[in-house]
């Protein structure tokens, strides 16, 4: 009987404890997963931009303040770090938007 209770005793709260570890390793990838997919879209919506640029002038823009002066693109730089690459006028700039980590 007491090697029962002391079973109950362990198990329970290590039960609970890998439970609650469980869950907090979920919620963490289903934010990294809801901040890579909002990455992207901003990704996208700042291509679209670029392909617009390229639609009406024939060249990409050389930068992302001009597609912001002329284009009316906002963003976000106290939220995400902007990587636009030009190359060439008439070749896609690589563009890539990763959140920047807060307290670390």
């Amino acid at each position: 009987m007491k090697n029962s209770l002391r079973r109950t005793y362990i198990i329970g709260p290590l039960v609970i404890f890998i439970a609650i570890v469980l869950i907090m390793v979920g919620i963490d990838k289903d934010h990294v997963n809801k901040m890579y997919t909002r990455e992207n879209e901003i990704e996208g919506v700042i291509k679209q931009y670029a392909v617009a640029c390229y639609a009406q002038e024939g060249a990409y823009p050389k930068d992302l303040r001009y597609l912001e002066e002329n284009y009316g693109l906002i963003i976000d730089e106290d939220t995400y770090y902007y990587y636009y690459d030009f190359f060439a006028s008439n070749l896609m700039p690589d563009i890539e938007v990763v959140a920047i980590e807060r307290g670390r």
